[in-house]
Protein backbone atom coordinates (compact mmCIF):
# COMPACT_ATOMS: atom_id res chain seq x y z
CA UNK A 1 0.00 0.00 0.00
CA UNK A 2 2.80 2.50 0.42
CA UNK A 3 4.73 3.92 -2.13
CA UNK A 4 5.51 7.47 -3.65
CA UNK A 5 4.17 10.88 -2.85
CA UNK A 6 3.79 11.34 -6.70
CA UNK A 7 0.13 9.54 -7.99
CA UNK A 8 -1.45 11.65 -10.20
CA UNK A 9 0.13 10.05 -13.19
CA UNK A 10 0.10 6.65 -12.38
CA UNK A 11 -1.78 4.06 -14.42
CA UNK A 12 -4.92 2.69 -11.78
CA UNK A 13 -4.25 0.45 -9.26
CA UNK A 14 -6.64 -2.41 -7.69
CA UNK A 15 -8.22 0.27 -5.09
CA UNK A 16 -8.25 2.90 -7.81
CA UNK A 17 -10.39 0.84 -9.84
CA UNK A 18 -12.86 -0.37 -7.02
CA UNK A 19 -12.86 3.30 -6.69
CA UNK A 20 -13.69 3.66 -10.35
CA UNK A 21 -16.24 1.50 -10.84
CA UNK A 22 -18.24 3.35 -7.80
CA UNK A 23 -18.60 6.43 -8.95
CA UNK A 24 -19.16 4.84 -12.47
CA UNK A 25 -22.01 3.09 -10.91
CA UNK A 26 -24.43 6.01 -11.00
CA UNK A 27 -23.81 6.79 -14.27
CA UNK A 28 -24.22 3.30 -15.53
CA UNK A 29 -27.74 3.55 -13.93
CA UNK A 30 -28.76 7.01 -15.36
CA UNK A 31 -27.37 6.01 -19.21
CA UNK A 32 -28.52 2.40 -19.63
CA UNK A 33 -32.03 3.56 -18.54
CA UNK A 34 -32.72 0.75 -16.29
CA UNK A 35 -32.70 2.63 -12.68
CA UNK A 36 -30.24 0.60 -11.15
CA UNK A 37 -29.85 1.14 -8.29
CA UNK A 38 -25.92 2.26 -6.17
CA UNK A 39 -25.24 -1.07 -5.24
CA UNK A 40 -26.56 -2.92 -8.44
CA UNK A 41 -24.65 -0.78 -10.63
CA UNK A 42 -21.43 -1.12 -8.79
CA UNK A 43 -21.66 -4.69 -8.88
CA UNK A 44 -22.44 -4.65 -12.56
CA UNK A 45 -19.00 -2.49 -13.53
CA UNK A 46 -17.11 -4.33 -10.49
CA UNK A 47 -17.36 -7.76 -12.94
CA UNK A 48 -15.44 -5.64 -15.47
CA UNK A 49 -13.01 -3.64 -13.26
CA UNK A 50 -12.02 -6.37 -11.06
CA UNK A 51 -9.09 -7.12 -13.19
CA UNK A 52 -6.34 -4.76 -14.01
CA UNK A 53 -5.48 -2.90 -17.31
CA UNK A 54 -3.43 -5.11 -18.23
CA UNK A 55 -5.11 -8.14 -16.95
CA UNK A 56 -8.68 -7.50 -19.52
CA UNK A 57 -6.73 -6.77 -22.58
CA UNK A 58 -2.83 -8.81 -21.58
CA UNK A 59 -3.99 -11.60 -19.71
CA UNK A 60 -2.53 -11.87 -16.02
CA UNK A 61 1.24 -12.50 -15.83
CA UNK A 62 1.61 -16.00 -16.59
CA UNK A 63 4.51 -16.91 -14.54
CA UNK A 64 6.52 -20.51 -15.18
CA UNK A 65 5.86 -23.49 -13.48
CA UNK A 66 8.32 -23.82 -10.49
CA UNK A 67 11.63 -25.69 -10.03
CA UNK A 68 11.56 -28.48 -7.89
CA UNK A 69 14.26 -27.10 -5.80
CA UNK A 70 14.89 -23.38 -4.98
CA UNK A 71 18.20 -21.98 -5.46
CA UNK A 72 20.88 -22.98 -2.94
CA UNK A 73 21.81 -19.53 -1.98
CA UNK A 74 17.88 -18.55 -1.34
CA UNK A 75 17.41 -21.37 1.02
CA UNK A 76 18.06 -20.46 5.02
CA UNK A 77 20.74 -23.08 6.37
CA UNK A 78 19.50 -22.13 10.17
CA UNK A 79 17.07 -24.39 11.39
CA UNK A 80 13.60 -22.81 11.23
CA UNK A 81 11.81 -22.54 14.72
CA UNK A 82 7.98 -22.40 15.20
CA UNK A 83 6.65 -20.03 16.97
CA UNK A 84 3.38 -18.71 17.82
CA UNK A 85 1.46 -16.54 15.15
CA UNK A 86 2.40 -12.85 16.14
CA UNK A 87 -0.48 -10.50 15.01
CA UNK A 88 -0.55 -6.44 14.62
CA UNK A 89 -1.73 -3.81 12.76
CA UNK A 90 -0.52 -1.54 9.57
CA UNK A 91 -0.51 2.99 10.21
CA UNK A 92 0.92 5.86 8.85
CA UNK A 93 1.97 8.54 10.64
CA UNK A 94 1.29 11.81 8.39
CA UNK A 95 4.05 14.59 9.28
CA UNK A 96 3.85 17.21 6.39
CA UNK A 97 0.40 19.53 8.15
CA UNK A 98 -1.97 18.89 5.71
CA UNK A 99 -5.22 18.81 6.93
CA UNK A 100 -7.25 16.65 5.96
CA UNK A 101 -4.87 13.93 7.15
CA UNK A 102 -5.53 12.35 10.52
CA UNK A 103 -2.47 10.06 11.03
CA UNK A 104 -0.65 12.80 13.15
CA UNK A 105 1.82 12.00 15.75
CA UNK A 106 -0.99 11.92 18.50
CA UNK A 107 -2.69 9.76 16.76
CA UNK A 108 -0.41 7.09 16.03
CA UNK A 109 0.55 7.35 19.87
CA UNK A 110 -3.72 6.51 20.83
CA UNK A 111 -3.43 3.63 17.86
CA UNK A 112 -0.27 2.36 19.93
CA UNK A 113 -1.74 2.62 23.17
CA UNK A 114 -4.64 1.08 21.97
CA UNK A 115 -2.93 -1.90 20.22
CA UNK A 116 -0.49 -2.55 23.17
CA UNK A 117 -3.39 -2.99 25.26
CA UNK A 118 -5.38 -5.46 23.06
CA UNK A 119 -2.12 -7.34 22.81
CA UNK A 120 -1.05 -6.99 19.45
CA UNK A 121 2.66 -7.46 19.10
CA UNK A 122 3.35 -5.88 15.72
CA UNK A 123 2.91 -2.27 14.15
CA UNK A 124 3.77 -1.82 10.28
CA UNK A 125 4.60 1.46 8.91
CA UNK A 126 6.10 3.49 5.83
CA UNK A 127 9.30 5.06 5.95
CA UNK A 128 7.40 8.62 3.65
CA UNK A 129 10.79 9.81 2.93
CA UNK A 130 8.71 12.48 0.72
CA UNK A 131 7.63 14.36 3.83
CA UNK A 132 11.03 14.09 5.47
CA UNK A 133 14.36 14.16 3.24
CA UNK A 134 15.20 17.50 0.98
CA UNK A 135 17.02 16.11 -1.26
CA UNK A 136 19.68 13.62 -0.99
CA UNK A 137 22.36 12.31 -3.79
CA UNK A 138 25.17 9.51 -3.95
CA UNK A 139 26.93 10.69 -0.55
CA UNK A 140 24.18 12.09 1.76
CA UNK A 141 20.59 12.30 2.99
CA UNK A 142 19.46 15.53 3.64
CA UNK A 143 16.02 15.77 6.11
CA UNK A 144 13.87 17.78 6.93
CA UNK A 145 14.18 18.41 11.03
CA UNK A 146 10.82 19.01 11.63
CA UNK A 147 9.60 15.72 9.86
CA UNK A 148 12.21 13.39 11.11
CA UNK A 149 11.76 14.70 14.23
CA UNK A 150 8.19 13.81 14.75
CA UNK A 151 9.45 10.56 13.07
CA UNK A 152 11.57 9.59 15.84
CA UNK A 153 9.34 10.57 18.25
CA UNK A 154 6.99 7.90 16.98
CA UNK A 155 9.91 5.18 16.81
CA UNK A 156 11.13 6.10 20.20
CA UNK A 157 7.33 5.38 21.43
CA UNK A 158 6.51 2.38 19.23
CA UNK A 159 9.73 0.98 20.97
CA UNK A 160 9.06 1.84 24.71
CA UNK A 161 5.64 0.36 23.75
CA UNK A 162 7.33 -3.20 23.60
CA UNK A 163 5.91 -3.15 19.66
CA UNK A 164 8.18 -5.26 17.36
CA UNK A 165 8.31 -2.71 14.27
CA UNK A 166 7.97 -3.69 10.65
CA UNK A 167 9.87 -0.18 9.00
CA UNK A 168 8.70 -0.01 4.84
CA UNK A 169 11.11 1.93 3.14
CA UNK A 170 11.19 1.82 -0.67
CA UNK A 171 13.20 3.96 -3.12
CA UNK A 172 14.60 7.35 -2.86
CA UNK A 173 12.32 9.77 -5.20
CA UNK A 174 15.36 11.93 -6.43
CA UNK A 175 17.36 8.93 -7.31
CA UNK A 176 14.57 8.02 -10.11
CA UNK A 177 16.07 9.42 -12.78
CA UNK A 178 19.70 8.51 -12.13
CA UNK A 179 21.98 6.41 -13.89
CA UNK A 180 22.53 3.08 -12.71
CA UNK A 181 25.98 3.31 -11.45
CA UNK A 182 24.51 7.07 -9.47
CA UNK A 183 21.62 4.50 -8.46
CA UNK A 184 22.57 2.26 -6.60
CA UNK A 185 25.03 4.35 -4.59
CA UNK A 186 22.13 6.20 -3.79
CA UNK A 187 19.94 3.33 -2.48
CA UNK A 188 22.99 1.99 -1.05
CA UNK A 189 23.45 5.45 1.32
CA UNK A 190 19.62 5.97 1.89
CA UNK A 191 18.37 2.52 2.89
CA UNK A 192 21.87 2.46 5.06
CA UNK A 193 21.43 6.02 6.64
CA UNK A 194 17.65 4.83 7.63
CA UNK A 195 19.11 1.81 9.60
CA UNK A 196 21.89 3.45 11.01
CA UNK A 197 19.83 5.97 12.60
CA UNK A 198 17.49 3.72 14.18
CA UNK A 199 20.06 1.09 14.76
CA UNK A 200 18.69 -1.54 17.67
CA UNK A 201 14.70 -0.14 16.38
CA UNK A 202 13.49 -2.03 13.53
CA UNK A 203 12.53 -5.68 13.86
CA UNK A 204 12.30 -6.40 10.06
CA UNK A 205 12.64 -3.54 7.35
CA UNK A 206 11.12 -4.03 4.10
CA UNK A 207 12.84 -3.38 0.92
CA UNK A 208 10.70 -1.47 -1.45
CA UNK A 209 6.94 -2.17 -1.53
CA UNK A 210 5.22 -4.27 -3.57
CA UNK A 211 7.56 -4.36 -6.51
CA UNK A 212 5.54 -7.36 -8.10
CA UNK A 213 2.85 -4.46 -9.12
CA UNK A 214 4.80 -1.16 -8.81
CA UNK A 215 7.93 -0.11 -10.53
CA UNK A 216 10.34 -0.05 -7.78
CA UNK A 217 11.54 3.54 -8.99
CA UNK A 218 8.97 5.50 -9.78
CA UNK A 219 6.12 3.17 -7.84
CA UNK A 220 4.11 3.13 -11.46
CA UNK A 221 1.76 0.26 -11.44
CA UNK A 222 2.43 -2.53 -13.76
CA UNK A 223 1.12 -6.14 -12.57
CA UNK A 224 3.62 -7.60 -15.74
CA UNK A 225 6.59 -5.84 -13.92
CA UNK A 226 9.08 -9.04 -13.25
CA UNK A 227 8.19 -10.50 -16.67
CA UNK A 228 9.38 -7.31 -18.68
CA UNK A 229 13.21 -6.72 -19.89
CA UNK A 230 15.47 -6.31 -17.47
CA UNK A 231 13.56 -4.50 -14.92
CA UNK A 232 13.92 -7.98 -12.66
CA UNK A 233 17.28 -7.71 -12.53
CA UNK A 234 17.76 -3.83 -11.89
CA UNK A 235 15.26 -4.84 -8.83
CA UNK A 236 17.43 -7.83 -7.67
CA UNK A 237 20.68 -5.12 -7.78
CA UNK A 238 19.09 -2.21 -5.94
CA UNK A 239 17.74 -4.88 -3.62
CA UNK A 240 21.23 -6.23 -3.10
CA UNK A 241 22.92 -2.73 -2.21
CA UNK A 242 19.48 -2.28 0.35
CA UNK A 243 20.30 -4.98 2.16
CA UNK A 244 24.15 -5.29 1.96
CA UNK A 245 23.75 -1.31 3.30
CA UNK A 246 20.81 -2.38 5.69
CA UNK A 247 23.24 -5.34 7.61
CA UNK A 248 26.23 -3.32 7.60
CA UNK A 249 24.16 -0.40 9.63
CA UNK A 250 22.51 -3.14 12.29
CA UNK A 251 22.72 -6.78 11.50
CA UNK A 252 20.14 -7.40 13.96
CA UNK A 253 17.80 -6.01 11.28
CA UNK A 254 15.72 -8.66 9.37
CA UNK A 255 15.21 -7.93 5.95
CA UNK A 256 11.80 -8.43 4.29
CA UNK A 257 10.80 -7.96 1.00
CA UNK A 258 6.88 -8.62 -0.19
CA UNK A 259 4.64 -9.37 -3.22
CA UNK A 260 0.87 -8.08 -3.61
CA UNK A 261 -1.83 -10.79 -4.21
CA UNK A 262 -5.42 -9.08 -4.92
CA UNK A 263 -8.33 -11.51 -6.68
CA UNK A 264 -8.94 -9.50 -9.17
CA UNK A 265 -5.13 -9.80 -10.44
CA UNK A 266 -5.86 -13.49 -11.40
CA UNK A 267 -2.58 -14.45 -10.21
CA UNK A 268 -1.54 -17.75 -9.07
CA UNK A 269 0.21 -16.47 -6.02
CA UNK A 270 2.88 -19.33 -5.13
CA UNK A 271 4.14 -19.73 -8.77
CA UNK A 272 4.34 -15.88 -8.34
CA UNK A 273 5.77 -16.09 -5.32
CA UNK A 274 8.28 -19.12 -6.34
CA UNK A 275 9.26 -17.03 -9.23
CA UNK A 276 9.56 -13.68 -7.05
CA UNK A 277 11.51 -15.44 -4.25
CA UNK A 278 14.31 -17.51 -6.29
CA UNK A 279 15.73 -14.33 -7.25
CA UNK A 280 15.77 -12.29 -4.40
CA UNK A 281 15.58 -14.62 -1.35
CA UNK A 282 18.73 -14.54 -0.24
CA UNK A 283 18.76 -11.39 0.17
CA UNK A 284 15.81 -11.80 2.78
CA UNK A 285 15.33 -13.19 6.04
CA UNK A 286 12.06 -13.14 5.82
CA UNK A 287 8.99 -13.88 3.03
CA UNK A 288 6.31 -11.00 3.06
CA UNK A 289 2.60 -11.79 1.40
CA UNK A 290 -0.05 -9.17 0.86
CA UNK A 291 -3.11 -11.20 0.14
CA UNK A 292 -6.57 -9.09 -0.54
CA UNK A 293 -9.17 -11.77 -1.11
CA UNK A 294 -12.46 -10.01 -0.74
CA UNK A 295 -14.98 -12.54 -0.14
CA UNK A 296 -13.49 -15.13 -2.74
CA UNK A 297 -13.31 -17.98 -0.91
CA UNK A 298 -11.05 -19.97 -3.73
CA UNK A 299 -8.44 -17.45 -3.00
CA UNK A 300 -9.07 -17.39 0.67
CA UNK A 301 -8.64 -21.69 1.08
CA UNK A 302 -5.30 -21.10 -1.28
CA UNK A 303 -3.49 -19.10 1.18
CA UNK A 304 -2.56 -21.86 3.68
CA UNK A 305 -1.09 -23.95 0.79
CA UNK A 306 1.00 -20.81 -0.30
CA UNK A 307 2.31 -20.44 3.18
CA UNK A 308 3.39 -23.86 3.52
CA UNK A 309 4.92 -23.95 0.15
CA UNK A 310 6.86 -21.18 0.19
CA UNK A 311 7.82 -21.60 4.15
CA UNK A 312 9.39 -25.20 3.10
CA UNK A 313 10.92 -24.36 0.06
CA UNK A 314 13.34 -21.62 1.71
CA UNK A 315 12.93 -22.49 5.38
CA UNK A 316 12.24 -19.00 5.73
CA UNK A 317 8.99 -17.51 8.19
CA UNK A 318 6.40 -16.24 6.38
CA UNK A 319 4.65 -13.10 7.38
CA UNK A 320 1.32 -11.35 6.32
CA UNK A 321 2.49 -8.47 6.09
CA UNK A 322 -0.90 -7.06 4.93
CA UNK A 323 -4.60 -8.53 5.22
CA UNK A 324 -7.64 -6.04 4.61
CA UNK A 325 -10.87 -5.27 2.79
CA UNK A 326 -12.08 -1.48 2.13
CA UNK A 327 -15.90 -0.81 3.51
CA UNK A 328 -17.14 1.02 0.43
CA UNK A 329 -19.61 0.08 -2.51
CA UNK A 330 -20.44 -3.65 -1.91
CA UNK A 331 -18.57 -4.12 1.04
CA UNK A 332 -19.63 -3.19 4.41
CA UNK A 333 -18.47 -3.15 7.81
CA UNK A 334 -20.37 -6.55 8.28
CA UNK A 335 -18.80 -7.61 5.41
CA UNK A 336 -15.33 -6.62 6.79
CA UNK A 337 -15.76 -8.25 9.62
CA UNK A 338 -16.61 -11.87 8.02
CA UNK A 339 -14.33 -11.62 5.07
CA UNK A 340 -10.88 -10.54 7.03
CA UNK A 341 -11.90 -13.11 9.73
CA UNK A 342 -12.56 -16.10 7.69
CA UNK A 343 -9.15 -15.12 5.83
CA UNK A 344 -7.20 -15.14 9.33
CA UNK A 345 -9.34 -18.95 10.38
CA UNK A 346 -8.01 -19.79 6.98
CA UNK A 347 -3.89 -19.00 7.20
CA UNK A 348 -4.49 -20.01 11.22
CA UNK A 349 -5.62 -24.12 10.18
CA UNK A 350 -3.49 -24.04 7.78
CA UNK A 351 -0.05 -27.28 8.45
CA UNK A 352 1.70 -24.16 8.79
CA UNK A 353 1.26 -20.79 9.92
CA UNK A 354 2.22 -17.60 9.05
CA UNK A 355 4.73 -16.07 11.41
CA UNK A 356 2.81 -13.15 11.67
CA UNK A 357 -0.55 -11.43 10.42
CA UNK A 358 -0.22 -7.67 10.28
CA UNK A 359 -3.99 -5.96 9.24
CA UNK A 360 -4.31 -3.55 6.99
CA UNK A 361 -5.56 -1.25 8.35
CA UNK A 362 -5.87 0.27 11.71
CA UNK A 363 -7.91 3.90 11.11
CA UNK A 364 -9.23 5.25 7.61
CA UNK A 365 -6.63 7.60 5.95
CA UNK A 366 -8.50 11.00 5.93
CA UNK A 367 -11.22 12.88 7.25
CA UNK A 368 -13.15 13.00 4.99
CA UNK A 369 -13.05 9.56 2.74
CA UNK A 370 -12.31 10.42 -0.97
CA UNK A 371 -12.03 6.40 -2.43
CA UNK A 372 -11.10 3.36 -1.72
CA UNK A 373 -7.84 4.07 -0.98
CA UNK A 374 -9.01 5.48 2.24
CA UNK A 375 -11.72 3.40 3.46
CA UNK A 376 -9.62 -0.12 4.63
CA UNK A 377 -9.20 1.70 8.36
CA UNK A 378 -10.74 -1.18 11.25
CA UNK A 379 -11.64 2.19 12.83
CA UNK A 380 -13.27 5.35 11.21
CA UNK A 381 -11.08 8.68 10.59
CA UNK A 382 -11.91 9.71 13.80
CA UNK A 383 -11.24 6.64 15.77
CA UNK A 384 -14.35 5.04 16.39
CA UNK A 385 -14.42 1.39 15.86
CA UNK A 386 -15.90 0.00 13.02
CA UNK A 387 -18.10 -2.97 13.46
CA UNK A 388 -15.26 -5.16 12.08
CA UNK A 389 -12.76 -3.73 14.72
CA UNK A 390 -14.05 -5.64 17.83
CA UNK A 391 -14.53 -8.43 15.78
CA UNK A 392 -11.41 -8.67 14.56
CA UNK A 393 -9.58 -7.84 18.06
CA UNK A 394 -11.10 -10.67 19.53
CA UNK A 395 -10.11 -12.90 16.95
CA UNK A 396 -6.72 -12.22 17.13
CA UNK A 397 -7.06 -12.77 20.98
CA UNK A 398 -8.55 -16.53 20.50
CA UNK A 399 -6.27 -17.43 17.77
CA UNK A 400 -3.33 -16.13 19.99
CA UNK A 401 -5.21 -17.96 23.11
CA UNK A 402 -5.53 -21.63 20.71
CA UNK A 403 -2.05 -21.27 19.58
CA UNK A 404 -0.34 -21.14 22.73
CA UNK A 405 -2.62 -24.31 24.47
CA UNK A 406 -1.64 -26.44 21.43
CA UNK A 407 2.09 -25.28 21.84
Amino acid sequence: MEGNSSQDSKPLSRRDLIKRAGVAAGVAAGSLGIGLGIRTGYDYLNRYYSQSPEARYNGPPQFPEPSSHAPEAAVSKEPLIALPTEFGWNTHLNVDGNPRENHTLEALKRCVDDISSNGSRRLRMDFRHWQMVESGDTDRVVWRDEGIGQFDDAISYINESGLKLALVVTAPEYAAEYDREDYIKATRIFFGTIANRYQGMIDTLQLYNEPDIHRFKTYRFDNHALLKGRYFQELEEAMEAAYEAVKQADPNIRTIANISHWVGHHTDMTRKGVYFFDRIGHLVDVLGLGPYLEDNQRAIDSMPIAIEDLQTRYNKPVEIVELGQPTIGRFTEIDQARNVSNAMGAMMGGEVQPAAIMLYEYRDETIVSDGVEKTFGFRNADDSPKISYNVLVGKMQQESENEFMQK
